[in-house]
């Protein structure tokens, strides 16, 4: 297949967000004095992970999830602390952290040179830009579609056709989206009817009925799919 444009989702196939996850909330905790416990990641995963898979479904809002998620960490770990003003800071923390996950930027400077590349994301504007414009992708990548700023998120098609629009990109068959999670990224482009790739480090079982056009382990195999 002659791909023309390349959609790249950006954490967990680009950028490692875990580990941006984590230094955050350490630091947002040291900024209120409190202590750190490995223990408040793993609760605040969960908590996070529910809020953004509501998010996909249309049972929350971005509004909502920014706030009551730490609404419920903080119920959870029993501390006192304002839920907005802690989720201020973790938000400033998080747009100043930054991690790519292995090879994201070969991959971006060879598919750079042969491809329109664009980001398209389920994120929060101020964290986005704020990792973005301070980073190498921005060397590689200009046109960055954020759910926050347009008002739908992946998978709804509407963010599909909002990105093809602003990139004066009308030809379906020529569009690739590659990003690690099959709910947001696989079905979201499979049922806007362009071809997927699923990003799967690491070998997780697809359990779904979402089928991916490929799958590859490490990003640079992206490289074998264009080619070939």
């Amino acid at each position: 297949m002659n791909y023309e444009l390349i959609l790249f989702d950006a954490d967990g196939t680009l950028l490692d967000y875990e580990k941006s996850e984590q230094v955050a909330l350490e630091n947002t905790f040291l900024k209120f004095n409190l202590q750190f416990l490995p223990s408040y990641l793993l609760y605040y995963n969960e908590i996070n992970q529910q809020f953004w898979k509501d998010l996909e479904n249309n049972l929350t809002t971005v509004e909502r999830l920014k706030i009551e998620r730490f609404e419920k960490l903080i119920e959870k770990i029993g501390i006192k602390v304002s839920a907005a003003d802690f989720a201020r800071d973790y938000l400033y923390f998080l747009s100043k952290t930054q991690f790519f996950l292995p090879n994201t930027e070969i991959i971006l400077e060879k598919l750079s040179k042969k491809y329109k590349l664009a980001i398209i994301t389920n994120g929060l504007s101020i964290v986005q830009r704020g990792r973005f414009n301070n980073s190498i992708i921005s060397d590689y990548i200009k046109d960055f579609i954020i759910s926050e700023e347009i008002g739908f998120s992946k998978p709804n098609k509407e963010i599909f056709t909002f990105t093809l629009d602003k990139l004066s990109h009308n030809d379906k068959k020529t569009t690739l989206i590659v990003g690690d999670s099959l709910t947001s990224d696989i079905k979201g482009g499979f049922d806007f009817g362009i071809d997927t790739c699923w990003f799967n480090p690491l070998s997780k079982k697809n359990s779904t009925n979402i089928k991916p056009t490929y799958e590859i382990k490490d990003i640079l195999e992206l490289e074998q799919i264009l080619e070939g």
